[in-house]
């Protein structure tokens, strides 16, 4: 995620020029797909600074937030987890360029809120935000498997079923334990995600 800082100056000015001779967004990725797709979405506060649990019942309070929003501004919402310092949700989205505005406004209103809150005027919270488009049935069952084993990949449980701010406990319940399994060893995770926390 912060590539661009292991850059020296000159290499970074190379790449920016490199994006302008492209017709790339200078700083960016290009979004290519932007209306009527499911999408996996991901935030993560600047840094990585574990800024959801600051306080305590941070992280429900947020996760609630979050899912209002999601539920508010999507067509439908599948899949989510939240960590200290970053979520990850899959829903149908059926415009991305308002939805991005709508996720923007999210993010300001809920970082206003917290310095207020914790007395910091203009601590920046939230880095961004990115986006994937679902591409076929084995992207959404692989990304299924990432999202819940999030909180064991970065430590915070040694179970997934442990981790009580992710939509794991709704599908336990509505496919049980076996069928949980079954797809966890029929979709691997593999590399899947490797990177993204840099």
């Amino acid at each position: 995620m912060y590539k661009s800082r292991k850059l020296s100056e000159n290499e970074r000015r190379e790449l920016v020029e490199e994006r302008k001779k492209n017709s790339l967004p200078w700083h960016s990725p290009p979004h290519f797909v932007k209306k009527d797709r499911v999408f996996l979405i991901t935030a993560a506060c600047f840094e990585h600074a574990p800024i959801f649990d600051a306080v305590q019942n941070r992280l429900e309070e947020f996760t609630q937030d979050l899912m209002k929003f999601v539920e508010t501004h999507c067509e439908k919402f599948f899949l989510w987890v939240v960590l200290a310092n970053h979520y990850h949700f899959v829903a149908h989205i059926l415009d991305l360029d308002v939805f991005s505005k709508q996720v923007q406004a999210f993010h300001s209103t809920t970082a206003i809120a917290w310095n207020k809150e914790d007395k910091t005027p203009g601590r920046k919270i939230f880095h961004s935000y990115s986006d994937r488009f679902m591409r076929n049935e084995k992207h959404y069952w692989t990304t299924f498997n990432y999202i819940h084993n999030n909180p064991v990949r970065h430590d915070c449980v040694k179970k997934w079923q442990e981790w009580p701010w992710s939509s794991v406990h709704f599908y336990l319940e509505k496919y049980g334990r076996e069928k949980m399994e079954e797809i966890w060893y029929k979709y691997p995770l593999k590399n899947y995600g490797k990177g993204w926390d840099n």
